[in-house]
């Protein structure tokens, strides 16, 4: 059994979080797809701030597996150095408990070339961290998957062919890359048949998505995407386990919305805002990849009901509540005009209401939906269940 917990906006939505509190209710955590774009943010119980790229957002759960799945592009510096830096400064190593697919692509030097000069044509506002570049790899057939990083035999001349494309060097970046697949050879395996064995054992498992629905590289404002599929419909494909397997799909999103890069962002406040303002700053909405502002807004409730649509959520969680309360005065998207210009419902809240389930109560009758958790901060204990 398989549950998949999704963001149902553009990405931010706290998803880390919510991972990391519920992985203790399963035995595998699994991330399906997104690379080395994603920041999950999570905190250990000393309030330590971790910013994750590419492990699961369950590290901090030591007895539990941790598994990076086929559909995820891994860029083996940034997940070497993930793992290194977990071990020497917060005392975590993986022993039996790291599992990484043979059949995820590999980032390379030259990909990050590509998606450096792609962005100065195309202006997405990408992270470039070589995402797209590396699922192009992919989808052209020339892309080099784990299972050959960690074959030294194949590597020289996959390395060769790919490097060829912008007449780089491939033996300045030969020995690091080999190193690097020496070092993850332990972990690397087919975690397909090790999921599919574990389930009938009847483990539980969670799959974590990264970015949000509305990058969706199909269903999100395209071309302003990431480069692949954010939605749970793709899940079990990122990890190679049957659609039926799946039984719950957890929805996060955000008490306001966020972006960052380009693209449309229909409830978007004005940066001189003191609406604008207090959310950045008392929300701290900045890229936790790349540190960049995320640019903020109201609620959006029809970008909502999209993303349930397409998801059909079993139940929702709300995050980043807390920040509302330093608002006089809330704004929810309720409709677009055809003249592109919004209209709003609007709250009045003073600081002690802001967790008065009316509001929650109104979004669900809106979204057609239970909240089930509401996120009160950002350290793991800062949360509400509200069917308690």
């Amino acid at each position: 059994m398989a549950d998949v917990l999704i963001g149902l906006q553009w990405g931010d939505e706290g998803k880390g979080k919510i991972t990391n509190y519920l992985a203790k209710d399963y035995d595998i955590i699994a991330r399906f797809q997104g690379g080395g774009n994603a920041g999950h943010t999570i905190y250990t119980e000393k309030q330590e701030k971790l910013v994750l790229h590419h492990l699961p957002s369950s590290v901090l759960h030591q007895d539990k597996i941790h598994l990076l799945g086929n559909g995820m592009v891994i860029d083996p510096e940034i997940l070497v150095n993930e793992i290194l830096n977990l071990k020497d400064k917060h005392n975590i190593e993986f022993f039996g408990n790291l599992l990484i697919s043979n059949k995820a692509h590999v980032t390379f030097p030259i990909h990050l070339i590509e998606d450096e000069e792609n962005e100065k044509f195309m202006k997405i506002g990408t992270t470039k961290k070589g995402i797209g570049p590396t699922y192009c790899s992919k989808y052209k057939r020339d892309g080099i998957r784990m299972g050959d990083l960690v074959n030294s035999s194949e590597l020289m001349a996959k390395m060769s062919n790919l490097m060829s494309r912008k007449i780089l060097n491939f033996y300045s970046f030969y020995d690091k890359y080999r190193n690097f697949g020496d070092y993850l050879a332990g972990f690397t395996c087919d975690t397909s048949d090790y999921l599919l064995k574990e389930i009938k054992k009847e483990k539980k498992i969670l799959l974590e998505g990264a970015n949000g629905t509305m990058l969706d590289i199909d269903h999100g404002d395209y071309p302003y995407v990431t480069s692949c599929n954010t939605l749970a419909a793709y899940a079990p494909l990122g990890v190679g386990i049957p659609l039926t397997e799946i039984k719950n799909i957890i929805g996060v999103f955000k008490a306001y919305s966020t972006r960052v890069g380009a693209g449309p962002f229909p409830t978007e406040l004005k940066q001189t805002s003191k609406e604008f303002r207090i959310l950045q700053e008392k929300g701290q909405e900045y890229g936790a990849t790349t540190g960049r502002p995320r640019r903020c807004g109201w609620l959006d409730l029809v970008q909502l009901k999209q993303a349930i649509a397409l998801n059909n959520p079993t139940y929702l969680v709300i995050t980043k509540i807390d920040i509302l309360r330093y608002l006089s005065k809330l704004k929810v998207c309720k409709q677009y005009s055809s003249f592109g210009q919004l209209q709003y419902d609007k709250f009045t809240v003073h600081g002690e209401m802001i967790n008065d389930q009316g509001f929650f109560r109104y979004i669900e009758k809106s979204l057609g939906k239970e909240i089930r958790y509401v996120s009160t901060g950002p350290l793991n204990d800062q949360i509400i269940k509200l069917t308690d």
